[in-house]
């Protein structure tokens, strides 16, 4: 599947290099071949200047209809001549897909923090016990769709259909994230406020036996 979209994506390119001209310069990438080699002319019988690899961020100066050969030049002012259908108007599918994995990372690294807090508040507070096991059920469910996440994201990064989805699941992931950041804060508040009531308690039964002790009437010496 990714060879034929590779190949539909060279044919497009190749189709949109002949019907150019040698107008403004335009922003290319290396498609996702390994590497492509630059030469300095429009034909294979030119030598090797060098190999661009995979990814590599570009500017398209002319075109040749003729050769089906463009004549680019990189960001570090390297300019040669390479073959068309090696050029994609965005980066490839491997690019995309470090990008969609360095976010998953992210949101795991996130979610194993709120884990280990939401385990921390089981432990310490067994009045919060029904509530943290709610939490923890709704923790196993986004590992379940960060899971989904991951299969989406490295079998079908390239589908625009599922690109969305995988930005409305970010999106979902995140507000559940800052939801349960909320939930623990209410729990140490709550937790808080019991214990400031149990002190004050004391200290109002303290008084009212202190009260009780002097107004109890005193024996007299003979009795």
């Amino acid at each position: 599947m990714h060879s034929r979209r590779s190949a539909a994506l060279a044919t497009l390119t190749l189709l949109l290099a002949l019907l150019s001209t040698s107008a403004a310069a335009d922003t290319r990438y290396i498609s996702d071949r390994l590497s492509v080699p630059l030469r300095s002319g429009p034909t294979n019988g030119h030598r090797i200047i060098n190999f661009l690899p995979a990814g590599t961020q570009l500017e398209v100066l002319e075109s040749d209809a003729d050769t089906k050969y463009s004549r680019i030049r990189t960001a570090r002012g390297t300019e040669g001549w390479l073959e068309a259908r090696n050029l994609a108007q965005q980066p490839g599918a491997r690019q995309r897909l470090s990008a969609a994995e360095a976010e998953i990372r992210q949101l795991q690294q996130r979610l194993d923090s709120e884990r280990s807090k939401a385990a921390e508040l089981a432990n310490s507070k067994g009045s919060a016990e029904a509530t943290s096991n709610q939490l923890q059920a709704q923790l196993e469910s986004i590992t379940g769709e960060l899971e989904a996440l991951q299969a989406i994201s490295s079998n079908a990064v390239a589908e625009h259909a599922e690109n969305q989805k995988l930005s409305a699941l970010n999106v979902r992931l995140r507000s559940e994230v800052q939801g349960l950041a909320a939930e623990r804060d209410r729990l140490e508040q709550r937790e808080q406020q019991r214990i400031f009531l149990f002190g004050a308690g004391l200290v109002i039964a303290g008084l009212l036996l202190g009260v009780l002790i002097k107004a109890r009437p005193r024996r007299s010496a003979w009795t």
